[in-house]
């Protein structure tokens, strides 16, 4: 669990303010919570990361992926790109670019501890790291964990899993994957961070204008495999406290199963309030 937090963003022409919580659930299976998350105080910065089931320390990786991004980012703030402690050139802007170096340092924290303390070699773990700059809500993934948006645009989902299923899904149709048992393989992620014989590991980048009233949600696979997306929906919309809807996405993947990890990260982007837009001025 960590406490609700605001921050105020400056967007294009518009002072907006984000209403955060995060919580997370061992679930009625596991007997170890791998799922870490972070709300960066004082920042427009929310990172969540799912330890590879199955493999010693994946509750390692995890920790040691939030804590990286987030120190990737304070050593980056305010600093030119040439200074990086890891820089990734190939986006299309700068916020993009932060994001991405920042898994990219991430994985190869991970890859050193490995390394160093000779942990296990497959330890490895997902990312999710949304992050508002500009205007924008950026979001870098890597793995199956998930990032939803809840708007005037509708509720659309802003990343893609990394798993063999959805790979095949992708290249060859989604019929293909109705017409074949695949189940057994649909938890086998394609790409994860860590790994001492990985090499260089991409993520995903989205990006979307932030508007007033979108509500963000990152989660684990404990989440999105227990509650379908039309559940999950009906709780952004039907409970605006960012706290209470957090419980109830969580609460639902405990009652339904709560065969994994349950972790979920809400963000809710709301206009300041007069008096608040006039402490920001």
């Amino acid at each position: 669990m960590a406490e609700p937090c605001a921050v105020v963003v400056r967007g294009v022409a518009k002072v907006l303010k984000l209403l955060s919580a995060g919580r997370s659930h061992t679930g009625r299976v596991r007997t170890s919570n791998e799922d870490a998350f972070e709300l960066v105080d004082g920042s427009s910065l929310f990172v969540l990361a799912d330890g590879m089931g199955g493999y010693e320390c994946g509750e390692v990786a995890s920790r040691l992926a939030v804590d990286s991004v987030k120190e990737f980012f304070a050593l980056s703030e305010g600093v030119a790109p040439e200074r990086w402690p890891c820089l990734s050139q190939e986006q299309s802007d700068r916020h993009s670019s932060r994001l991405q170096s920042a898994v990219t340092y991430a994985h190869r924290k991970i890859q050193e501890r490995i390394v160093v303390e000779g942990l296990p070699e497959r330890m490895g773990t997902t990312v999710v790291v949304l992050h508002f700059a500009g205007g924008s809500a950026y979001v870098a993934h890597v793995g199956d964990s998930r990032c939803y948006v809840l708007g005037d645009r509708g509720f659309r989902l802003l990343t893609s899993d990394h798993t063999m299923v959805s790979d095949l899904s992708r290249r060859y149709g989604p019929d293909l994957v109705r017409r074949t048992d695949l189940t057994p393989y649909g938890h086998i992620l394609t790409r994860a961070l860590g790994g001492s014989r990985t090499g260089e590991v991409r993520a995903d980048i989205s990006i979307t204008m932030m508007e007033q009233g979108d509500v963000y949600l990152v989660c684990s696979d404990g989440l999105h495999s227990e509650v379908p997306d039309t559940m999950i929906k009906r709780i952004l919309e039907e409970e605006r406290d960012v706290e209470t809807a957090a419980s109830l996405l969580v609460e639902a993947a405990v009652d339904r199963g709560g065969k994994d990890n349950v972790t979920a990260v809400l963000v809710r982007v709301e206009e300041l309030d007069d008096e608040e837009a006039t402490m920001t001025v």
